[in-house]
């Protein structure tokens, strides 16, 4: 986790985007997507929660819905589901959210 956060802050700072913290970046991206389109009320308490598993697990690809959060409602599958079956975008989307300079 820690070498992740650092080659983030690297990367951000060699293409001349500001040093945010990676919470904030989390919860900017997180409410960036949110106001991306209309989610339902079920995919929006996805994405919060997607977001704070980010939090703590630097990268956000389907395995991170392995986490015992996810797990115990379903895992990627379930999940997957509530977005029909575009979780997979959804997660690209807010990776790019997440380290986008327009986000910072």
């Amino acid at each position: 986790d820690i070498a992740a956060h650092i080659i983030g802050f690297v990367r951000q700072a060699a293409i001349g985007d500001p040093l945010v913290p990676y919470e904030a970046r989390v919860e900017n991206g997180v409410q960036r997507i949110i106001a991306s389109r209309a989610w339902t009320a079920k995919q929006k308490q996805w994405l919060v929660r997607i977001g704070r598993a980010l939090k703590a697990q630097p990268v956000g690809d389907p395995e991170i819905l392995a986490d015992p959060l996810f797990a115990q409602a379903g895992g990627f599958k379930t999940v997957d589901r509530e977005f029909d079956h575009g979780l997979g975008d959804v997660l690209k989307d807010l990776n790019s959210a997440i380290w986008d300079h327009h986000v910072a």
